[in-house]
């Protein structure tokens, strides 16, 4: 699953590399929506350090809910593509 979930970010993404470009990716099944450390509140729907080309999303940055989660990977999608420059 998550070499699927790689790739169709990848084409959503417009991103001109591979799966065998990507260094760490793990999936794991939706279980409880009920995040240890949430950032909700805060300003942001993920975490970005532009200098090291690193971006961090997930319903911890976002809220609770499936739909948060979503929002902040779609945000931070967005923010790779900026740094990229796509």
């Amino acid at each position: 699953m998550a070499q699927a979930l790689l790739a169709e970010f990848l084409a959503a993404a417009g991103l001109d590399f591979g799966a065998a470009d990507v260094l760490y990716a793990e999936a794991h099944r939706w279980n409880n929506a009920y995040p240890l450390n949430p950032r909700a509140g805060r300003a942001g729907m993920y975490v970005a350090l532009p200098e090291a080309r690193l971006v961090a999303c997930g319903d911890w940055c976002a809220g609770p809910r499936a739909g948060d989660a979503y929002l902040s990977g779609l945000e931070a999608a967005q923010a790779v593509r900026s740094m990229l420059g796509v």
